[in-house]
Protein backbone atom coordinates (compact mmCIF):
# COMPACT_ATOMS: atom_id res chain seq x y z
CA UNK A 1 0.00 0.00 0.00
CA UNK A 2 1.38 3.66 -0.94
CA UNK A 3 1.96 5.56 1.83
CA UNK A 4 -0.12 9.17 1.82
CA UNK A 5 2.63 12.02 1.70
CA UNK A 6 2.87 13.90 4.89
CA UNK A 7 1.45 17.52 5.28
CA UNK A 8 4.20 20.18 4.17
CA UNK A 9 4.21 23.92 5.35
CA UNK A 10 3.47 25.75 1.79
CA UNK A 11 4.72 29.33 3.92
CA UNK A 12 7.75 29.72 5.81
CA UNK A 13 8.01 28.47 9.51
CA UNK A 14 8.85 31.94 11.24
CA UNK A 15 5.59 33.20 9.27
CA UNK A 16 3.72 30.29 10.65
CA UNK A 17 4.60 30.65 13.86
CA UNK A 18 3.47 34.05 14.01
CA UNK A 19 -0.10 33.54 13.25
CA UNK A 20 -0.61 30.41 15.07
CA UNK A 21 1.15 32.09 17.86
CA UNK A 22 -1.23 35.13 17.52
CA UNK A 23 -4.54 32.40 17.06
CA UNK A 24 -3.20 31.08 20.53
CA UNK A 25 -3.00 33.88 22.35
CA UNK A 26 -6.13 35.07 20.94
CA UNK A 27 -7.89 31.68 22.25
CA UNK A 28 -6.18 32.88 25.84
CA UNK A 29 -7.78 36.10 25.82
CA UNK A 30 -11.41 33.81 25.30
CA UNK A 31 -10.75 31.69 27.55
CA UNK A 32 -10.01 33.87 30.61
CA UNK A 33 -12.36 36.67 29.61
CA UNK A 34 -14.92 38.19 32.50
CA UNK A 35 -17.93 36.31 32.58
CA UNK A 36 -20.56 37.13 34.76
CA UNK A 37 -23.87 36.26 33.17
CA UNK A 38 -25.68 33.68 30.56
CA UNK A 39 -26.18 36.70 28.09
CA UNK A 40 -22.28 37.25 28.28
CA UNK A 41 -21.29 32.99 27.97
CA UNK A 42 -23.37 32.97 24.83
CA UNK A 43 -21.61 35.99 23.49
CA UNK A 44 -18.21 34.10 24.76
CA UNK A 45 -18.91 31.16 22.60
CA UNK A 46 -20.42 32.37 19.45
CA UNK A 47 -17.22 34.50 19.73
CA UNK A 48 -15.09 31.40 20.25
CA UNK A 49 -17.05 29.18 17.41
CA UNK A 50 -15.81 33.01 14.80
CA UNK A 51 -12.32 32.53 16.40
CA UNK A 52 -12.09 28.55 15.55
CA UNK A 53 -13.35 29.21 12.22
CA UNK A 54 -10.75 32.05 11.46
CA UNK A 55 -8.03 28.87 13.08
CA UNK A 56 -9.28 26.70 10.22
CA UNK A 57 -8.84 28.78 7.78
CA UNK A 58 -5.45 30.02 8.99
CA UNK A 59 -4.58 25.84 8.51
CA UNK A 60 -5.90 25.58 5.06
CA UNK A 61 -3.21 28.79 4.45
CA UNK A 62 -0.12 26.84 6.05
CA UNK A 63 -0.14 23.46 4.53
CA UNK A 64 -0.43 21.76 0.85
CA UNK A 65 -3.23 19.61 2.17
CA UNK A 66 -6.57 20.88 3.86
CA UNK A 67 -5.98 17.42 5.90
CA UNK A 68 -4.77 19.70 9.05
CA UNK A 69 -7.56 21.94 9.09
CA UNK A 70 -10.16 19.33 8.61
CA UNK A 71 -8.80 17.50 11.70
CA UNK A 72 -8.85 20.88 13.48
CA UNK A 73 -12.33 21.50 12.49
CA UNK A 74 -13.98 18.21 13.15
CA UNK A 75 -14.77 18.74 16.96
CA UNK A 76 -15.82 22.38 16.54
CA UNK A 77 -19.45 21.47 15.80
CA UNK A 78 -19.41 20.88 19.89
CA UNK A 79 -21.36 23.78 21.98
CA UNK A 80 -20.31 23.13 25.52
CA UNK A 81 -23.14 25.03 27.24
CA UNK A 82 -26.46 23.35 28.22
CA UNK A 83 -28.86 24.61 25.19
CA UNK A 84 -31.81 21.83 26.56
CA UNK A 85 -34.94 23.94 27.15
CA UNK A 86 -37.35 21.54 27.30
CA UNK A 87 -36.92 21.08 31.06
CA UNK A 88 -37.42 24.19 33.15
CA UNK A 89 -34.64 24.93 36.26
CA UNK A 90 -35.59 25.38 39.38
CA UNK A 91 -34.26 28.63 40.23
CA UNK A 92 -31.95 27.58 42.95
CA UNK A 93 -30.35 25.08 40.64
CA UNK A 94 -30.15 28.22 37.62
CA UNK A 95 -26.31 29.19 39.14
CA UNK A 96 -24.78 25.60 39.19
CA UNK A 97 -25.52 25.19 35.96
CA UNK A 98 -24.51 28.70 34.68
CA UNK A 99 -21.24 27.61 36.55
CA UNK A 100 -20.82 23.88 35.01
CA UNK A 101 -21.38 25.26 31.46
CA UNK A 102 -18.90 28.32 32.54
CA UNK A 103 -16.28 26.17 33.30
CA UNK A 104 -17.03 23.66 30.65
CA UNK A 105 -16.69 26.70 28.28
CA UNK A 106 -13.47 27.75 29.56
CA UNK A 107 -11.80 23.98 29.02
CA UNK A 108 -13.58 23.54 25.56
CA UNK A 109 -10.91 26.80 24.64
CA UNK A 110 -8.57 25.29 26.50
CA UNK A 111 -9.13 22.14 24.41
CA UNK A 112 -8.48 24.08 21.10
CA UNK A 113 -6.22 25.66 22.59
CA UNK A 114 -3.67 22.43 22.87
CA UNK A 115 -4.88 21.23 19.35
CA UNK A 116 -3.20 24.61 17.95
CA UNK A 117 -0.15 24.23 20.30
CA UNK A 118 0.03 20.40 19.51
CA UNK A 119 0.38 21.04 15.88
CA UNK A 120 2.87 23.50 16.02
CA UNK A 121 5.10 21.18 18.19
CA UNK A 122 4.43 18.64 15.66
CA UNK A 123 5.29 20.35 12.33
CA UNK A 124 8.65 22.43 14.31
CA UNK A 125 6.47 25.59 14.13
CA UNK A 126 8.40 27.08 17.38
CA UNK A 127 11.47 27.43 18.89
CA UNK A 128 11.52 24.07 20.49
CA UNK A 129 14.29 21.58 19.56
CA UNK A 130 12.13 18.54 20.67
CA UNK A 131 10.93 15.53 18.35
CA UNK A 132 7.02 14.84 19.83
CA UNK A 133 5.28 13.84 16.83
CA UNK A 134 2.69 12.50 18.85
CA UNK A 135 0.62 14.35 21.60
CA UNK A 136 1.33 13.05 25.07
CA UNK A 137 -1.74 11.78 27.04
CA UNK A 138 -1.85 10.44 30.64
CA UNK A 139 -1.95 6.76 31.61
CA UNK A 140 -6.19 6.25 33.00
CA UNK A 141 -9.56 5.37 30.63
CA UNK A 142 -12.22 8.10 31.25
CA UNK A 143 -15.17 6.62 31.84
CA UNK A 144 -18.14 9.21 30.70
CA UNK A 145 -21.65 8.15 31.65
CA UNK A 146 -25.37 9.53 32.83
CA UNK A 147 -27.54 7.84 35.93
CA UNK A 148 -27.89 4.04 34.50
CA UNK A 149 -25.69 1.88 36.65
CA UNK A 150 -24.61 -0.11 33.44
CA UNK A 151 -21.59 2.02 33.81
CA UNK A 152 -19.91 -0.39 36.23
CA UNK A 153 -20.11 -2.92 34.35
CA UNK A 154 -17.92 -1.69 31.45
CA UNK A 155 -15.64 0.01 34.47
CA UNK A 156 -15.45 -3.91 36.27
CA UNK A 157 -14.65 -5.28 32.80
CA UNK A 158 -11.55 -2.40 31.74
CA UNK A 159 -10.27 -2.52 35.58
CA UNK A 160 -10.18 -5.98 36.40
CA UNK A 161 -10.30 -8.05 33.23
CA UNK A 162 -8.36 -6.01 31.36
CA UNK A 163 -6.32 -4.49 34.35
CA UNK A 164 -6.44 -0.71 33.23
CA UNK A 165 -6.98 1.46 35.56
CA UNK A 166 -9.97 3.41 35.04
CA UNK A 167 -11.33 7.05 35.93
CA UNK A 168 -14.74 8.86 36.15
CA UNK A 169 -15.99 12.58 37.01
CA UNK A 170 -17.19 11.52 40.59
CA UNK A 171 -14.74 9.16 41.97
CA UNK A 172 -12.81 11.31 43.97
CA UNK A 173 -15.03 13.24 46.63
CA UNK A 174 -15.59 17.02 44.09
CA UNK A 175 -15.76 18.75 47.88
CA UNK A 176 -13.59 21.65 47.68
CA UNK A 177 -12.69 21.24 44.52
CA UNK A 178 -13.74 23.28 41.67
CA UNK A 179 -15.26 22.15 38.45
CA UNK A 180 -13.23 22.95 36.34
CA UNK A 181 -10.35 21.75 38.09
CA UNK A 182 -11.89 18.54 38.59
CA UNK A 183 -12.29 18.48 34.89
CA UNK A 184 -8.83 19.59 33.84
CA UNK A 185 -7.19 16.60 36.26
CA UNK A 186 -9.21 14.47 34.18
CA UNK A 187 -8.91 15.18 30.64
CA UNK A 188 -5.22 15.57 31.51
CA UNK A 189 -5.11 12.00 33.21
CA UNK A 190 -6.53 10.20 30.42
CA UNK A 191 -5.36 8.18 27.61
CA UNK A 192 -8.03 6.90 26.29
CA UNK A 193 -12.50 8.05 27.29
CA UNK A 194 -15.55 6.03 26.40
CA UNK A 195 -18.81 7.88 26.57
CA UNK A 196 -22.10 6.10 27.18
CA UNK A 197 -24.99 8.00 25.78
CA UNK A 198 -28.09 6.27 27.58
CA UNK A 199 -31.34 6.76 26.90
CA UNK A 200 -32.28 9.21 30.01
CA UNK A 201 -33.39 12.44 29.28
CA UNK A 202 -37.45 11.94 27.73
CA UNK A 203 -37.86 14.84 25.48
CA UNK A 204 -41.79 16.47 24.78
CA UNK A 205 -41.93 14.52 21.28
CA UNK A 206 -41.52 11.29 23.35
CA UNK A 207 -37.72 10.82 21.72
CA UNK A 208 -34.74 9.65 24.65
CA UNK A 209 -31.50 11.91 24.70
CA UNK A 210 -28.54 11.01 27.01
CA UNK A 211 -27.51 13.23 29.76
CA UNK A 212 -26.35 16.47 28.98
CA UNK A 213 -23.00 15.87 30.98
CA UNK A 214 -22.51 12.92 28.80
CA UNK A 215 -22.81 15.62 25.36
CA UNK A 216 -20.17 17.55 27.20
CA UNK A 217 -17.97 15.18 28.33
CA UNK A 218 -17.92 13.86 24.62
CA UNK A 219 -16.62 17.20 23.10
CA UNK A 220 -14.08 17.61 25.51
CA UNK A 221 -12.59 14.20 25.19
CA UNK A 222 -13.03 14.22 21.51
CA UNK A 223 -11.40 17.91 21.66
CA UNK A 224 -8.63 16.44 23.96
CA UNK A 225 -7.92 13.09 22.48
CA UNK A 226 -8.94 12.92 18.90
CA UNK A 227 -11.79 10.93 17.91
CA UNK A 228 -9.69 6.94 17.83
CA UNK A 229 -9.27 7.94 21.28
CA UNK A 230 -12.44 9.14 22.53
CA UNK A 231 -15.29 6.67 21.76
CA UNK A 232 -18.84 7.19 22.16
CA UNK A 233 -20.66 3.88 23.12
CA UNK A 234 -24.39 4.89 22.10
CA UNK A 235 -27.63 2.51 23.33
CA UNK A 236 -30.02 1.52 21.51
CA UNK A 237 -32.86 4.06 21.59
CA UNK A 238 -30.89 6.88 22.40
CA UNK A 239 -31.43 9.75 20.26
CA UNK A 240 -28.41 10.98 18.13
CA UNK A 241 -26.90 14.18 18.44
CA UNK A 242 -25.97 16.09 15.30
CA UNK A 243 -23.00 15.21 13.33
CA UNK A 244 -22.42 11.77 15.58
CA UNK A 245 -22.38 10.53 11.55
CA UNK A 246 -18.71 9.51 10.80
CA UNK A 247 -17.25 9.91 15.28
CA UNK A 248 -16.13 7.29 16.42
CA UNK A 249 -19.13 5.06 18.12
CA UNK A 250 -19.55 2.25 18.88
CA UNK A 251 -23.49 0.85 19.88
CA UNK A 252 -24.89 -1.49 21.85
CA UNK A 253 -28.52 -3.07 22.69
CA UNK A 254 -30.35 -1.57 25.07
CA UNK A 255 -29.40 -1.91 28.36
CA UNK A 256 -26.91 -4.39 27.31
CA UNK A 257 -23.38 -2.77 27.50
CA UNK A 258 -21.52 -6.27 27.52
CA UNK A 259 -22.74 -6.97 23.66
CA UNK A 260 -19.76 -3.67 22.52
CA UNK A 261 -16.84 -5.26 25.04
CA UNK A 262 -15.23 -7.18 22.22
CA UNK A 263 -15.27 -4.00 20.07
CA UNK A 264 -13.79 -1.98 23.26
CA UNK A 265 -11.44 -4.58 23.44
CA UNK A 266 -10.03 -4.15 20.05
CA UNK A 267 -9.58 -0.51 19.85
CA UNK A 268 -7.84 -0.62 22.53
CA UNK A 269 -5.64 -3.12 21.17
CA UNK A 270 -5.65 -0.66 18.51
CA UNK A 271 -4.41 2.52 19.95
CA UNK A 272 -2.03 0.17 21.89
CA UNK A 273 -3.30 0.72 25.56
CA UNK A 274 -3.10 -3.06 25.79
Amino acid sequence: MEEKTPPKLIVGKEDASQQLKSQIEKGEMHRDREINSETELQQAIEDCHNWSQNNKEHLSGLFDTPSIAKEYDAFSYYTPINLDTSKPIREKHKYNQFMINLEAYRVWVGCHIDHLTNICTQYGINDMQLDTSKRIFGDKIFIGHGHSPIWHELKDFISERLGLPCDEFNRVSTAGIGIQERLKEMLDRACMAFLIMTAEDKQPDGKMRARQNVIQEIGLFQGKLGFKKAIILLEEGCEEFSNIQGLGQIRFPKGNIKAAFQDIREVLEREEII
